[in-house]
């Protein structure tokens, strides 16, 4: 099961994955595995993102949240990680719901100040997929109309390049930490230094320097 980790290893914590736009869950099964080796139990969080809006999407994985925090011991800390759409999908996810044993996010070339791309896309094909007009990166947009803070702490990791999303508009006021990763935008979820600083990240609140 994806949520399984090997053997006689001791549980250091539960990761929820979110993918994004048009990806499917297994672009992150490399992630995925890296973190089950490092003694995680892991849920790749698998939802439609064509033909949904990011509110719909967050319908769907709501529950399956919930769900594998209760399966989580009471002294072991929920983690999520979303690349892309992915991390507006945790943003809103904090939201709606409450997962107390939440204790830090990373987001990996997250739009959160929306994109530019998706922004010229968006009149073309906004019937196929909603999310990207709702991550353009003008100011009323959806993304751009969501609080700026999360509950937990939060560090970002941004491409370079990425054609996809301007730096700047990677950026949260209320992130504690920020580093930047040789790109492009899909390719960064599949870099061993990601996970590692994403996992140092994680456990510490800081990206290994």
């Amino acid at each position: 099961m994806s949520h399984s980790i090997p053997e006689k290893q001791t549980l250091r914590g539960g990761v929820i994955l979110f993918h994004g736009v048009l990806n499917p869950r297994y672009a992150l099964w490399p992630l995925q595995r890296r973190f089950r080796r490092a003694g995680f139990q892991v849920l790749n969080c698998r939802y439609q993102s064509w033909g949904k809006s990011i509110d719909q999407i967050v319908e769907v994985v709501a529950p399956k949240c919930q769900y594998f925090q209760d399966q989580l011991p009471d002294n072991v800390p929920l983690y999520i990680v979303g690349h892309s759409l992915g991390a507006i999908v945790c943003r809103k996810l904090l939201q709606e719901i409450e997962l107390p044993q939440l204790k830090r996010v990373v987001m990996l070339a997250p739009p959160n100040r929306g994109s530019h791309v998706a922004s010229r896309l968006a009149k073309y094909v906004r019937w196929l997929v909603p999310s990207l007009e709702e991550l353009a990166d003008n100011p009323e947009s959806y993304v751009n109309c969501l609080p700026t803070s999360l509950p937990v702490e939060f560090g970002v990791i941004a491409a370079d390049p990425d054609y996809v999303i301007r730096s700047e508009c990677t950026h949260l006021e209320s992130e504690s930490d920020y580093i930047v990763e040789p790109g492009p935008h899909s390719a960064i979820i599949f870099r061993k230094p990601v996970f590692e600083h994403s996992l140092h990240c994680l456990e510490h609140g800081r990206f290994k320097r």
